[in-house]
């Protein structure tokens, strides 16, 4: 709820927070390793090599999935891919229109969104546009 004009009350939809993904396209096994800020537990164990060094890694998630983040940047090749927030502004409109997709994202929401679907069509489109580069180049 939120007051507007005049001190009414009024309905109001607000995105209350953002979660953060990183897709790792595995080519050679021909699949997709998604990983989510809010589903990844860096408590159980941080795989980084540095991890003793992350500051404030006792409370906060935060530092912890940002050095995980800028580890894989650092270590895995291939294109970076940052653009989803333009392609995901446009896709809502022809969300509805496409088939049902399984986007595998498994957050506590109070209802369903078009957001994840639309990031798993981002991620798949860049996932065949690099495999069938990479495979009219091995030709």
């Amino acid at each position: 709820m939120d007051v507007g004009a005049w001190g009414k009350l009024k309905r109001a939809e607000k995105t209350q927070d953002y979660a953060e993904m990183v897709d790792l396209h595995c080519h050679g096994r021909r699949c997709i390793l998604r990983l989510c800020d809010r589903t990844y537990d860096l408590r159980k164990g941080n795989p980084l090599p540095n991890a003793g060094a992350i500051p404030d890694k006792g409370l906060a998630m935060r530092p912890q999935w940002q050095a995980l983040v800028q580890y894989l940047r650092d270590r895995v090749p291939g294109p970076i891919h940052d653009g989803f927030t333009p392609f995901g502004d446009h896709a809502m409109e022809f969300m509805d229109l496409l088939p049902p997709l399984n986007p595998q994202i498994d957050l506590a929401r109070v209802k369903e969104s078009n957001w994840d679907p639309a990031f798993h069509l981002y991620s798949g489109l860049h996932f065949l546009r690099y495999a069938e580069a990479t495979a009219a180049n091995s030709i």
